[in-house]
């Protein structure tokens, strides 16, 4: 059931950005075979992925709290800069010895903070639109929860008007049944639940070559700089022939990206 809008002024948003170190990174989801190519891939997601935050707080104004590693706190506000009309964006570390208890402490650090709003994504949904921000922002004006299903089935939005460790309850973090089980704890705390549209995270270089091959996105940026660095190893041998055609891998190759 729905509820009614408490809010008497704008709600205070959060857009909580929960990544790791790029080497980290690297070596739970290596994408590329140098641990160094991997990290420039990563990079590259949190480039993309500032840019469509930019995108949605032209249409709706709401801050940037990033929660990584104490390492990454350089790079976050390095990629940061090359938006400067980014608002400040805030970091959070990680703390907890699980992935579920890492998320709980982000979630239950910002609400502390003084948000009324959360909604916390990764680093590895490519498909994230504006559009899917914003209306989850605009679905927490009537809604308790918001959830983005994954095709893993795990989840790669949250929104929440409070935390609660009871929505994580039994939760089997990194399984197929994260999303369903999330679900199952809103519903049985008679929690109100808006569903948002299934995307694909991107979990292996399968996943990465698959996106790059069927992906509508209007950042071409992105897909050059991907591909450019894919094809620089010896992906090609290993991975294009069952999936691409010989034309178009030649297309790719004279794809470089943009000067830096």
């Amino acid at each position: 059931m729905a509820i009614r809008n408490t809010y008497s002024k704008s709600p205070r948003r959060a857009l909580v950005v929960f990544t790791s170190d790029p080497a980290k990174e690297a070596r739970r989801k290596q994408l590329d075979q140098s641990v160094e190519k991997s990290r420039l891939i990563y990079r590259a997601f949190l480039r993309h992925l500032l840019n469509i935050a930019r995108a949605a707080q032209s249409q709706m104004p709401f801050e940037l709290v990033f929660v990584s590693d104490a390492g990454d706190q350089k790079n976050i506000h390095r990629a940061a800069e090359v938006f400067p009309e980014l608002p400040p964006v805030h970091f959070i570390h990680h703390r907890g010895n699980s992935f579920g208890e890492k998320i709980q402490h982000a979630l239950n650090k910002t609400f502390s903070i003084g948000y009324d709003q959360v909604a916390i994504i990764g680093n590895d949904c490519l498909d994230l639109t504006p559009e899917i921000l914003t209306h989850t922002f605009t679905e927490l004006e009537t809604q308790e929860t918001v959830l983005g299903p994954a095709k893993d089935g795990g989840f790669y939005l949250l929104g929440l008007r409070r935390f609660d460790a009871l929505l994580f309850k039994n939760v089997q973090w990194c399984g197929a049944q994260v999303s369903d089980q999330i679900s199952a704890n809103i519903g049985q705390l008679h929690r109100s639940l808006a569903i948002l549209p299934t995307l694909k995270d991107i979990d292996s270089y399968r996943d990465l070559f698959n996106w790059l091959c069927q992906t509508q996105t209007a950042n071409r940026w992105l897909i050059r700089y991907l591909r450019h660095l894919l094809l620089q190893t010896g992906f090609r041998q290993m991975f294009i022939p069952p999936v691409i055609r010989h034309r178009q891998f030649s297309r790719w190759k004279w794809q470089l990206p943009p000067p830096a």
